[in-house]
C-alpha cells in the first residue's frame, strides 16, 4: 500500500473573488468523483474499502477527521496496523 498523504492546495483572493486549487493533485488515474454532503454535523462515514482504489477526500465546508489503515488480510485484518489521521 501506498503510504496516505496530504496534498497542500492553496488559495488567492483578490476583489473579484476566491480561487481555490491543489495543483500538486495528479488526476491521470481519477475514474470517478463525488460530491458528498451530510444532513447534520456529527455524522460519521466509515469502512469505506476497496481493494484497488485509491480515495482523494476535499473538504469543501467545515471539517473532516479522515483515517486510512491497510488492511492486510480480507478475513481476518490485524489490528495493530498503523492508522493515518488527517484533519481536513
Amino acid at each position: 500500500m501506498e503510504t496516505p498523504r496530504l496534498i497542500e492546495g492553496g488559495l488567492a483572493v483578490d476583489d473579484r473573488g476566491s480561487l481555490s486549487f491543489i495543483n500538486d493533485l495528479d488526476l491521470d488515474e481519477v475514474r470517478r468523483f463525488y460530491v458528498v454532503s451530510n444532513h447534520s454535523a456529527g455524522l460519521v462515514r466509515a469502512w469505506h474499502y476497496h481493494r484497488h482504489e485509491r480515495k482523494y477526500v476535499v473538504v469543501l465546508q467545515g471539517a473532516a477527521l479522515v483515517q486510512a489503515v491497510e488492511v492486510d488480510a480480507e478475513e481476518a485484518p490485524s489490528r495493530d496496523m498503523e492508522i493515518h489521521r488527517f484533519v481536513l
